[in-house]
């Protein structure tokens, strides 16, 4: 999470001051001025963190299958964990084949919905 703190932190300081003096004379208080400026203008890099985020999630395989392999029971087991056992543990490579499907369906869908929602803060400043 530092990595995309940072990536946040670096793109709202990379807000024009200009924009914050207009809306300061304009009589914005702080507030408006982070709901109507800052805000907007960093939502492309909030847009790519969440993405690299969900992506990274779906891909955690190395560390809990190393580390736990997925146990005590199933409480660890991830997605791409199911799949490597239905593949090379018991052999289902149709089982397999399915979870993967299932798994690019989920990221697919979740990018669309992400775009979705920041559709109207696609414009250029």
């Amino acid at each position: 999470m530092g990595y995309h703190m940072l990536l946040i932190y670096a793109a709202m300081k990379n807000v024009p001051d200009v924009y914050y003096e207009a809306a300061t004379i304009d009589g914005a208080n702080k507030k408006n001025q982070f709901f109507n400026i800052t805000l907007p203008m960093t939502i492309p890099t909030i847009k790519v963190s969440v993405v690299m985020c969900i992506t990274f999630g779906f891909r955690a395989f190395e560390m809990i299958y190393l580390m736990t392999g997925g146990g005590p029971g199933n409480y660890s087991t991830t997605l791409p964990i199911m799949m490597y056992e239905a593949l090379f543990g018991l052999q289902k490579y149709g089982y397999g084949s399915a979870i993967a499907v299932v798994i690019v369906i989920l990221c697919v869908g979740l990018m669309l919905l992400i775009n979705k929602l920041t559709a109207r803060f696609d414009e250029q400043y």
